[in-house]
């Protein structure tokens, strides 16, 4: 990868995946984002109730429980830049694994903490410089605070001293990644067929942008959900301020469109899903004064499956 489109690359991994599952990690060190005030808290909107019985969904794991997940990304991306199609991009596939702790419970916000047990690309040419920054990422530790209605009220990750800076952005890039793991739940009680929406402001690598997600309750059965999936993505005009980017260079964000669908199963008495995927296409549109329009089509998929710990 050029020096010329390796920031372009960085943009491109970091804006691809979808928060409302798992991210997944980006190909490339990610970018840090500039200084913000926190976003404002998501908005949700019950669009049916379902029919049938209803129940009030909830999460609610028990103080001590623990889980295992892996999540896993593929991702691919094409690239037009001042009027010239690049070469498709295919990025390594990535895996990585974590092991969720469940705190104190009180008043409905859970507390837990999150451990990177292992993270791994496979395929691709930059499988191994990705591999060499994931090694240095196993063992990291992350405490959070989530709702029982699954809105994350905070997590950090808790970085070591001698930390590079190369992996202090890889963690704040992932920061989503975990924290828009599980599906973020209705308050009202819903039934089967039930339709609820969320709508949520994020900044990702400095690109402020709106997520709507909407979820559909297929069924209900023993605190197991199963729910369908949309997820829309879009971002204003803006600037874009990237560390990654060479020192001088200027980039206008035209647009950011993206879309995706996917399926969740989810055990209320858990941290982590029991399965879930998603796919998703977004489409960004920048322009520089150095090299002028650019344009990228970038598609992925991403998977996540957990378990409760031995």
């Amino acid at each position: 990868m050029s020096k010329r489109t390796h920031w372009i690359a960085v943009i491109a991994a970091l804006v691809a995946a979808a928060p409302v599952l798992a991210q997944g990690g980006a190909a490339q060190p990610a970018p840090t984002p500039a200084a913000a005030s926190a976003p404002p808290a998501p908005v949700f909107e019950l669009l049916e109730s379902g029919s049938g019985a209803k129940h009030e969904l909830r999460y609610a794991p028990k103080a001590g429980a623990a889980f295992d997940a892996t999540m896993s990304m593929e991702m691919s991306m094409a690239t037009s830049m001042g009027g010239q199609t690049m070469p498709s991009m295919q990025m390594p596939k990535m895996n990585i694994s974590l092991h969720y702790v469940t705190g104190d419970i009180t008043d409905g916000d859970i507390h837990y903490t999150a451990v990177i047990t292992d993270a791994q690309a496979e395929g691709g040419p930059v499988a191994a410089q990705v591999n060499a920054t994931f090694q240095q990422m196993k063992g990291l530790k992350a405490t959070a605070l989530m709702s029982d209605r699954g809105v994350t009220k905070s997590f950090e990750f808790e970085k070591p001293a001698n930390v590079t800076p190369q992996i202090a952005q890889q963690m704040d890039s992932m920061k989503s990644t975990f924290q828009y793991a599980n599906a973020m739940l209705p308050e009202e009680a819903v039934g089967p067929g039930a339709k609820w929406r969320v709508t949520s402001e994020l900044s990702q690598g400095g690109i402020k942008m709106k997520q709507e997600c909407e979820y559909t309750l297929v069924s209900f059965e023993d605190g197991v959900a199963k729910v369908d999936m949309k997820v829309k993505q879009s971002a204003d005009p803006q600037e874009l301020k990237n560390d990654q980017m060479p020192a001088g260079v200027k980039v206008e964000l035209k647009s950011l469109e993206g879309s995706g669908e996917g399926t969740m199963s989810l055990n209320t008495a858990w941290l982590a899903p029991v399965s879930g995927d998603l796919g998703s296409t977004v489409i960004v549109k920048m322009a520089a004064p150095q090299m002028g329009e650019i344009e990228q089509h970038v598609t992925s998929k991403i998977g996540m499956s957990g378990k409760k710990a031995d």
